[in-house]
């Protein structure tokens, strides 16, 4: 072992030479240090060989005196070396190290030794103790009884715990242990115990709850179109427009949509697995889907999506300078809204457009044209870079201490933080902007008018550089 070097604060004696140096008694009489000696590795040691290379950028345990690399620690390891050590450390040692103990000290080996002043410390006395039952909770207390491990190995495998059962044994189990009277258990803490059971939907949470699938829309799909859309008009607060829109101007919607290489689905009452389709573009969900009852109004229109030039041009033509960055218009049956149908028409839009988006594979999607504008791919006509959808929400006014206004306006974003929450946490939309007081309604103006504010979010469809 290398010596120790004098210059390392943290170096110290050895144990052999610190250990010589006391007297030791049961009463503290005559305990005292005497004088250190010096380390004997200090007379018998080698320098340490734990050289800096020539870079200066490492160790090395071996110098040109010991070219072969081989560690001169191994010297102290050699019987020649720790005959010397063991001889060199003896000659220090006293002629009679007894350790001796007073008669007086009432059962000195329960007791420690304080190291600082050599005095016994007095034994450490335990008090009795036991279980009050009382003070435990009744359910605790039933599971402290009946769900040990002995007692639960005891009922499983009460033969293991037998003389009888393995008689050549090498070690036997106390007779006590095994002929112990069976524990007897307060009966007014036995209570039933009710565990937690997670109870597991039947569908998806992402399935539809509606029997329905997705397909593009058609001509005839118009009417039902508009009518959801007016519901919004007169009773919601989604709609632009004020007034409601005829179905013709649907189909001039539908008309431009395709013209622009946008998509425009519908969602329709019904299930798609018993159609007999076999070719086009056909995406069966994962999933179980809520089962269609023949009692049911088969294709009913429920909602519908479709995108929309972002802004633009004066004269309304949707080929300008933003064609590449589309709005989000989607609008549920107001019988059907919270049942998954939005979301599901706003995840087929974005798996139709955006390279940024895993779709969640809960809704069945037919396309038995096969039309390229459904399918997700690079090659597609019109490549998309920004998506946006927005959120209206009435406007919080100046409340200026009055304690109901603040108490009414509590309540006006909770529709938005549902909103929220689907398209951050599960569409990979980004909150963008607030814009304050935009719209204003109803469109009576002879009733009072209230203003909304709309919140916009954001998605992006592709990686990197906007498309060229």
């Amino acid at each position: 072992m290398p010596r120790r070097n004098p210059d390392y604060a943290g170096s110290e004696y050895s144990l052999p030479s610190v250990g010589s140096g006391w007297n030791i008694s049961d009463t503290g009489v005559g305990v005292q240090e005497s004088k250190g000696k010096d380390d004997i590795r200090h007379v018998i040691g080698l320098e340490p060989n734990i050289q800096v290379n020539n870079s200066g950028n490492a160790w090395t345990t071996y110098n040109w005196a010991n070219p072969t690399g081989r560690d001169y620690d191994e010297t102290f390891f050699s019987d020649s070396y720790l005959s010397e050590f063991i001889k060199a450390w003896v000659k220090q040692c006293p002629d009679n190290p007894v350790v001796s103990f007073d008669s007086a000290v009432h059962e000195h080996w329960r007791c420690d030794v304080d190291t600082v002043t050599g005095f016994f410390v007095e034994p450490v006395v335990h008090s009795e103790s036991m279980v009050n039952h009382a003070e435990n909770d009744p359910q605790l207390e039933w599971r402290r009884q009946n769900w040990t491990s002995t007692l639960l190995a005891r009922r499983r495998f009460p033969t293991l715990y037998s003389n009888s059962a393995q008689p050549n044994r090498r070690r036997e189990l106390p007779s006590r242990a095994l002929n112990e009277d069976p524990a007897v258990i307060d009966e007014r803490l036995i209570l039933k115990v009710h565990e937690h059971v997670i109870e597991r939907p039947e569908y998806h949470r992402y399935v539809p709850r509606i029997p329905c699938f997705l397909r593009p829309a058609e001509k005839y799909d118009m009417q039902a179109v508009a009518d959801i859309y007016n519901w919004e008009v007169d009773h919601g607060t989604q709609a632009l427009d004020t007034w409601p829109l005829h179905v013709t101007k649907f189909e001039d919607i539908l008309t431009s949509s395709q013209s622009y290489n946008m998509p425009f689905i519908v969602a329709v009452r019904g299930s798609a697995r018993n159609l007999g389709l076999t070719q086009g573009n056909l995406i069966f969900a994962n999933f179980n889907q809520i089962p269609f009852e023949e009692s049911d109004q088969r294709g009913e229109i429920l909602g519908f999506a479709y995108l929309s030039t972002w802004q633009p041009g004066l004269s309304g033509v949707g080929g300008g300078s933003s064609r590449n960055t589309a709005r989000i218009n989607v609008f549920v049956h107001p019988d059907y809204r919270r049942k998954k149908i939005g979301f599901s028409l706003l995840d087929m839009l974005l798996t139709t457009v955006s390279d940024c988006f895993s779709t969640q594979s809960a809704f069945d999607f037919i396309d038995p044209d096969d039309s390229p504008l459904y399918r997700k791919s690079r090659d597609r006509e019109l490549q998309f870079y920004h998506l946006y959808i927005g959120f209206r929400v009435r406007h919080k006014l100046l409340a200026h201490g009055n304690k109901k206004l603040e108490d009414e306006q509590k309540t006006y974003d909770d529709d938005l933080v549902w909103v929220k929450k689907m398209l951050e946490d599960q569409l990979n939309f980004t909150q963008l902007v607030r814009f304050e007081a935009v719209h204003r309604l109803p469109k009576d103006t002879k009733g009072p008018c209230y203003w909304m504010d709309e919140v916009v979010f954001e998605h992006t469809c592709c990686i990197g550089n906007p498309p060229q």
